[in-house]
């Protein structure tokens, strides 16, 4: 496996989602462990704050400052709430379900 995979894979095992916390830990080289983007003097600035994730994209984890970081600088301060709804007699999260689903409920 190349660093480039093994970074993803690592990545996905953080399973970091929208609407998590998580404060940045430190600074990283760019390229570093396979992530595949550049740190910038911005990102130094925000070592130690605690940020919203938005998402995840191709170049790492972005944040509410709107840059991607490696996960591997984050650590979680709280997991978003997941938001779960009754269907069919069955409990699921409501992130799980399809726009078509989410309007057949509303009607």
């Amino acid at each position: 496996m190349d660093l480039t995979r093994a970074y993803e894979v690592l990545a996905k095992e953080m399973d970091l989602k929208p609407g998590d916390t998580v404060k940045i830990l430190r600074s990283a080289k760019s390229y570093e462990l396979g992530w595949q983007n550049t740190w910038t003097p911005s990102m130094t600035d925000s070592i130690g704050k605690i940020m919203e994730v938005v998402t995840d994209d191709e170049f790492g984890v972005k944040l509410s400052d709107h840059l991607s970081y490696p996960f591997f600088v984050l650590k979680v301060v709280s997991r978003a709430p997941v938001i779960k709804v009754t269907l069919d007699g069955r409990i699921v999260p409501l992130d799980s379900l399809s726009d078509e689903t989410i309007k057949d409920i509303k009607k």
